[in-house]
């Protein structure tokens, strides 16, 4: 049967609600859009979806290419699956990788949905949105936060901020404040975080803004919340079997959105992470205790030899990694520095003794006792922590270090997360669906369900949609005439090539790279040479303000790198020529990669084909895929790396990218150029 068949016999009439019925050419969700088309393939999810809905355990795998409109569709299938199942409303908890798409569902695609249901007489659920504690602000720590002695104007502005906020606000979500920067520091003073909360002890646990949100999401039928949660719950789950101990309330069905995101999100959370931080938010929290004639020395002399011990063993650290970049993982075992385990050692006995002195404290003052049971419980996390990263034995993990300034951190990440997530994610009777642009690498789902531990099986489905566009929307263009990306002359060449490409579609263009440094070099080399066009960089303004700037000015030109490659949406004609600099290869020394070639490997597999260029491509079309957005989208996208046509793995990754007429003979792309109209 081919996939047109397929997707009509999904699509098809059905005795029992069905979610494409919502989104029909007559569909009560489409009538209330705006230019909406029907959309066969969107039909074909929102039905695979239901039927997955509908049955415990199935694990369904799509690939909805964009402009499938998947969000729409599986949300249909949610709200549908919700009023028809037979034993009662169930609850879907939806989780994206991006804050980006959590915003769309949360604020436009659900309440779009809910409309439509509402104006049409149909059971409308409730939706909820959830999110990570730390976008909660604390009342009991807004309450007792001192303000320093000199505090500066811009932050008595970010303080006014928020008590004038906290007063009208029912949500307490930190996005509700305008004006407020995301990376402002004394938000970390007033947030939610799990470690400094008090739990049912605190006197304001009832007004608790994450106690509220708990008691409605228990009420939702489908919350949209992100990876980062989800695996949070999971791993309290691994590690409680009690009934409470749960981030997210019990929900029947899982639909994962950009699915692509969760190895590397469950490989975070279930390892382990020791950074300066953690020690200072011990060393404030404690400050912060009631003065004692008897224990205040005491604690003081404490809170002192924890800072300094912190600060030489964070500095050893960051001497042992000197020779790496700036934020650049690798693996590093404690043990083979013998100056970083010395420190690690004291720090570890400051701990111990920092333990034991607000332990003394707290038979003493009855009054602090909450807080100093809550710095005690995560002083005893640190301490364990930080002995299982300084012994490195388990060789479950990868042990891996970071320079982060003159300073560094240590952590410790599961080496096979997919045996993880086999248990944990897989290993209920809820149903998962996993979704993305990007799942599979020409057809195949073998990588991604090796990377979360799924096995083949009669209630294992997989459904790979046809794109929503047409080939001719877009021409891609490889040369072949450039230096290979790690040879003399391709930043000189590369830029060369970026200002006649730019000159022929006159702007409209991202330029996405695959480092910093690429970047950097560029966006001076491109603001010196494009003086009639306005460049652009990543990091200079907020990301939401330079995607602004960029279709506001029609013709400009942004370069950026990996914060780019996902989650930006901009159509129409001022995106008309995406580059790409080289294929997104990770770096062979990260440890995450490293660790699941080495899995690869034992499996029989190729580490090279099922991991490194697995996620290449999954890159380089999420990257490519900022060009088309709509069926009036036309564009030039183009890849610097002539490895392309001369390695034996580039037919591999031209044929992911699609039908797109391909070429690299300049004079064929002035013909594409004319043929798009997005030339000059």
């Amino acid at each position: 049967m081919s996939l047109s068949e397929d997707i009509q016999m999904l699509a098809g009439g059905s005795s029992r609600p069905s979610a494409s019925a919502l989104l029909a050419g007559n569909g009560v969700v489409t009538r209330l859009m705006d230019g909406a088309e029907v959309r066969p393939a969107q039909l074909a999810m929102a039905d695979a979806v239901q039927d997955a809905l509908s049955v415990e355990g199935v694990r369904l795998l799509v690939e909805a290419p964009t402009g499938t409109g998947k969000s729409l569709a599986y949300l249909c299938a949610a709200a549908v699956a919700r009023a028809s199942h037979v034993e009662g409303p169930i609850r879907v908890v939806v989780a994206t990788g991006t804050k980006a798409l959590q915003d769309q569902l949360a604020n436009h695609d659900a309440p779009h949905l809910q409309r439509a249901l509402h104006a049409a007489g149909l059971p409308v659920p409730v939706v909820e949105v959830v999110k990570g504690r730390k976008n909660y602000l604390c009342r009991h720590r807004l309450s007792a936060w001192q303000p320093p002695l000199a505090l500066d104007p811009l932050t008595r502005h970010h303080v006014k901020l928020i008590r004038n906020w906290v007063d009208t606000t029912v949500i307490g979500d930190r996005a509700e404040i305008g004006g407020l920067p995301d990376d402002t520091p004394l938000w970390n003073e007033l947030d939610a975080d799990g470690d400094s909360c008090l739990g049912q002890a605190c006197a304001q646990h009832a007004e608790c803004f994450v106690t509220r949100l708990r008691q409605r999401a228990r009420e939702a039928h489908i919350i949209i919340t992100n990876h980062h949660l989800l695996v949070a719950d999971l791993k309290l789950r691994f590690q409680d079997n009690s009934p409470d101990a749960r981030v997210l309330p019990p929900y029947h069905a899982l639909i994962i959105d950009e699915a692509h995101k969760l190895p590397h999100v469950a490989a975070e959370h279930f390892g382990m992470m020791v950074g300066p931080a953690r020690v200072d938010s011990l060393v404030r929290d404690a400050g912060r205790l009631p003065n004692s004639a008897t224990m205040g020395k005491v604690i003081a002399t404490a809170i002192t030899g924890l800072h300094r011990e912190s600060g030489l063993f964070f500095s050893a650290l960051g001497h042992a990694l000197s020779s790496l970049p700036d934020a650049t993982r690798v693996l590093f075992r404690v043990p083979d520095s013998a100056e970083v385990h010395a420190a690690a050692d004291r720090l570890m006995e400051e701990l111990q003794n920092f333990h034991a002195q607000v332990d003394g404290f707290a038979a003493v003052e009855k009054a602090a006792q909450v807080e100093c049971e809550s710095l005690m419980r995560r002083t005893a996390t640190l301490l364990e922590e930080l002995g299982h990263i300084t012994s490195a034995s388990d060789e479950r993990f990868a042990y891996c270090g970071e320079r982060r300034g003159h300073r560094g951190r240590v952590m410790a990440f599961p080496a096979d997360v997919a045996d993880i997530l086999r248990h944990t994610l897989l290993g209920g009777a809820e149903s998962v669906v996993f979704t993305s642009a990007t799942l599979a690498v020409n057809g195949s789902f073998s990588g991604f369900m090796m990377d979360v531990g799924l096995e083949e099986g009669p209630l294992t489905r997989g459904l790979v949609l046809p794109s929503t566009f047409e080939a001719h929307q877009a021409a891609l263009y490889i040369p072949k005439d450039l230096p290979d990306p790690d040879g003399p002359g391709f930043a000189d060449q590369s830029v060369d090539r970026l200002v006649e490409l730019i000159d022929l579609t006159g702007g409209g263009a991202f330029i996405l790279c695959t480092t910093n440094r690429a970047m950097n070099t560029f966006h001076k080399a491109l603001s010196d040479r494009l003086l009639r066009y306005v460049v652009l960089r990543q990091g200079e303004a907020p990301k939401g303000e330079l995607i602004a700037r960029f279709k506001r000015d029609g013709n400009a030109v942004l370069v950026a790198t990996h914060s780019f490659w996902e989650g930006v949406d901009v159509r129409g004609q001022a995106l008309r020529l995406v580059v790409v600099d080289k294929l997104p290869f990770a770096p062979p020394s990260d440890p995450l990669v490293t660790a699941r070639m080495h899995r690869a490997e034992r499996r029989g597999r190729s580490p090279f084909s099922d991991v490194q260029l697995a996620d290449a491509v999954t890159l380089l079309r999420q990257g490519l895929g900022r060009l088309l957005r709509s069926r009036e989208d036309r564009g030039i996208l183009a890849v610097l790396d002539g490895r392309l046509w001369r390695r034996g793995y580039g037919k591999t990754v031209i044929r992911a990218l699609g039908d797109h007429p391909t070429t690299h003979d300049w004079h064929v792309l002035q013909d594409h150029a004319d043929r798009l109209k997005v030339h000059a």
